[in-house]
């Protein structure tokens, strides 16, 4: 199964002038667990509920005053819509994140979590098996 597949085509997308409390605003609004910040229509970084908490505590100022480019994660790590979802799995693994924006070629046309891989373990497991059968047969 492709990431296309079990990617979400609902993006939650900030420009980067905006401030953190606009991000965490906009999760809000649209029940996400991260933004992407975007220069220019391309992702520069993403800010999750978790960098919203840590910025807020160590800038001891309101979110509001806090521009949301200082809180994201940047460079944004990404993936194709083309790659399999063991591969979104073990990336998200290696890189430590739960949540990788799509982009094809240049444009942002999705997002894949950690829950979307949960969502279609069963995929999952076939893929791993295919793998291990394909390995282990005889050259």
């Amino acid at each position: 199964m492709q990431v296309s597949e079990a990617m979400s085509t609902d993006i939650a997308a900030v420009d980067i002038s905006q401030s953190l409390a606009h991000g965490a605003k906009h999760m809000l609004a649209e029940d996400v667990g991260s933004v992407i910040v975007i220069e220019d229509g391309t992702p520069r970084g993403i800010v999750t509920e978790s960098d919203v908490m840590t910025a807020a505590l160590e800038a001891d100022e309101p979110i509001s005053a806090i521009p949301i480019e200082t809180a994201m994660t940047s460079p944004v790590k990404t993936i194709s819509p083309t790659e399999n979802l063991m591969n979104a799995a073990r990336k998200m693994k290696t890189h430590e994140v739960k949540r990788f924006p799509v982009m094809d070629r240049i444009e942002l046309v999705g997002i894949i979590t950690f829950s979307d891989l949960i969502w279609n373990v069963s995929e999952l497991v076939e893929e791993k098996d295919s793998e291990e059968e394909f390995f282990s047969e005889p050259v």
